[in-house]
Parts: C-alpha cells; sequence; structure tokens
C-alpha cells in the first residue's frame, strides 16, 4: 500500500467516521506522518486519491422542502415563484420568467394556500386580468424565514463539504 492510499483510506476514516480494522502500516504512517497542512493534504489527496477531478470543481448541492401534512412541499421552486412575483409585481410575468404556464402556476399557489391555511398573494387594487399580485404580509415573511432558513443550511452543508473533502 502507498503512503497515498494509507492516507486516503484515513482521510476517509475520518470524514465518515467509519471504523475500519487498523492495519499496522497505516498506523504506522498515521504516527510518523508529515506535519503539513491539513486543508493541502486533503485538497492533494482529493485530486491524486483517485477522485479523478480538481476538488475546487466540487460542491455540495442540497434538495431541501417545507412540507405542509403529508403531500404538499415548498421548496425553491416556489419560493422562486414567490419572489419573482414580489418582484415583477405579476403571476403571469412570474410564469413567463420560469417558462411555465399560467394555470399551472396558479394551481401552484392556490394548492400552497390550501395546504398552508394562509395566503401567500393578493391582487393588487384595480381590476382586470392586468391588474398585478404581491405578496401579503405573511407570505413575505414566510419568504423571508425559508431563504434564511435555506441559506443557513446551504452554510452548514459547505462547512461540512470542506470538512470531508478539504476543499
Amino acid at each position: 500500500m502507498t503512503r497515498l492510499a494509507l492516507l486516503a483510506a484515513a482521510e476517509a476514516v475520518e470524514a465518515t467516521g467509519v471504523i475500519v480494522p487498523a492495519d499496522p502500516r497505516l498506523l504506522d504512517l498515521l504516527r510518523n506522518a508529515d506535519e503539513e497542512d491539513d486543508r493541502y493534504r486533503r485538497s492533494r489527496l482529493a485530486e491524486a486519491g483517485g477522485f479523478g477531478v480538481d476538488s475546487a470543481r466540487m460542491k455540495p448541492k442540497l434538495r431541501v422542502w417545507v412540507t405542509f401534512g403529508e403531500d404538499l412541499k415548498f421548496g425553491d421552486g416556489r419560493a422562486r415563484l414567490l419572489e419573482l412575483i414580489d418582484a415583477r409585481g405579476s403571476l403571469k410575468k412570474a410564469a413567463q420568467e420560469l417558462e411555465m404556464s399560467y394555470r399551472n402556476a396558479w394551481g401552484y399557489l392556490r394548492d400552497l394556500e390550501t395546504a398552508a391555511g394562509f395566503k401567500f398573494v393578493e391582487r393588487v387594487p384595480g381590476g382586470g386580468p392586468e391588474s398585478g399580485m404581491r405578496l401579503t404580509k405573511a407570505g413575505r415573511r414566510f419568504l423571508e424565514r425559508y431563504q434564511k432558513f435555506r441559506s443557513g443550511l446551504d452554510e452548514a452543508a459547505r462547512k461540512q463539504f470542506d470538512r470531508a473533502f478539504g476543499a
């Protein structure tokens, strides 16, 4: 076993927490390892240790939902729809930008409001099909909290990813 393979095995144990039977050669190498920078060693292992990609190109990606009951999920897609309604002042414009039909976007909102038990959007006074739409106070507050929740998860995932892969 090469020194690099042994270090890679040790890194896998450290990153995953999985305990494997100790190889005396591995323990020997770890006891006598050079005191090089941990981040440099991990990135070198990722590049040369069999991943086949530059570790700087790797990143974590999470899919996260807030559920209402068992059926309806609120995630990045519905959040993006609400963000665009807020920015464009129109469900029609938001749906066009997301390349979805107005009917589908309206159905998303109707299902969301039914499941959540409160209104996320309201029509802007003025009447007619060209009148606008905006987030309600409750809708805006929910979206802000979701964004804060999502941001915190992304930050935690990045830190854990860096610990595991040494990026």
